[in-house]
């Protein structure tokens, strides 16, 4: 949520003019009035949108409470489109807030706009994978504490109910959930480095109910292998902890096997038509079928 001491920032890979704002990794352009360029070219990263205003406000006489509230709009609506970012003075009070919002539109009890908050983290091209993996990583534990915490509850009242004396199996289980979603994400991420030779930049696109590779739209063919890459990594994940499962039959370990091989196989869920996987998937494969169609027609 935004408020008058928010402190937005540019994500690198934009570059503001004074009619658009340029996104390079996606190529894609977002115009903007002349009074919306006065604001957004005093983003610094250190001023706080109340600070901006005023400089703005003081200069050209406007009224401070409308160009405040349409400021705040303006970096709402930027911020959906992952053009900016911005971050809140660090507190306690403010973490816990953070992370409880997070978790009431991950359980979809929430879905007000001015809450929502997306983050846009970039994976340069001119990295090293190793790099941008360990970016990766550290963007999918920073941003899913409050998931991680609620999560951690259910294994603990999962393990409960089924009577299962093992404190340590809930954050096992946790860890391997986190695990699943950033082996997905790097799925997606190596197969798009792989294919288009490292041509074009991506960058994780975090918003309050999940985290996802955002890049270039490529032919229907890098699509289809791209989007497959993903839910198909997670769940060659699971046949090592079912081999270990298979072979502690009936110790302790067994169970830590089994819910970790359920946790990676879960995947498959993002290949089913609803999913966003799994759409891209159909489109790219009725891409496929007319490109095919055109070619055997000529």
């Amino acid at each position: 949520m935004i408020n008058h001491l928010s402190i937005p920032f540019w994500p690198s890979e934009l570059q503001l003019t004074e009619d658009r704002i340029l996104d390079k990794t996606l190529e894609t352009e977002h115009p903007i009035n002349p009074i919306s360029y006065q604001l957004l070219k005093e983003i610094d990263g250190k001023k706080s949108v109340e600070e901006i205003v005023v400089k703005v406000t003081e200069k050209y006489g406007w009224p401070f409470e409308e160009v405040l509230q349409d400021f705040k709009g303006l970096l709402v609506g930027l911020n959906q489109s992952f053009c900016i970012n911005w971050r809140q003075p660090l507190s306690i009070l403010n973490v816990l807030r953070t992370s409880l919002i997070s978790v009431l539109f991950f359980l979809r009890t929430m879905q007000k706009t001015s809450l929502d908050r997306n983050v846009r983290i970039t994976l340069s091209k001119d990295d090293s994978i190793m790099q941008n993996m360990k970016i990766l990583f550290l963007s999918v534990i920073k941003h899913n504490i409050g998931k991680t915490l609620l999560l951690l509850l259910l294994f603990f009242m999962g393990a409960y109910i089924f009577s299962l004396n093992m404190i340590l199996l809930p954050f096992f289980a946790t860890f391997a959930f986190l695990l699943s979603l950033f082996i997905h994400e790097l799925g997606h991420f190596l197969c798009y480095r792989k294919l288009l030779i490292n041509r074009y930049g991506a960058f994780v696109g975090v918003t309050r109910r999940t985290i996802a590779i955002y890049r270039r739209k490529s032919e229907p063919r890098e699509e289809l292998l791209i989007s497959l890459a993903g839910p198909v990594l997670a769940m060659v994940c699971c046949i090592p902890s079912a081999i270990l499962a298979y072979y502690h039959f009936g110790s302790e370990l067994f169970m830590y096997y089994m819910v970790s091989s359920a946790i990676f196989i879960s995947h498959f869920i993002s290949l089913m038509p609803f999913a966003v996987d799994g759409k891209k998937i159909i489109q790219s494969l009725l891409f496929l079928k007319l490109q095919s169609r055109g070619r055997h027609q000529q």
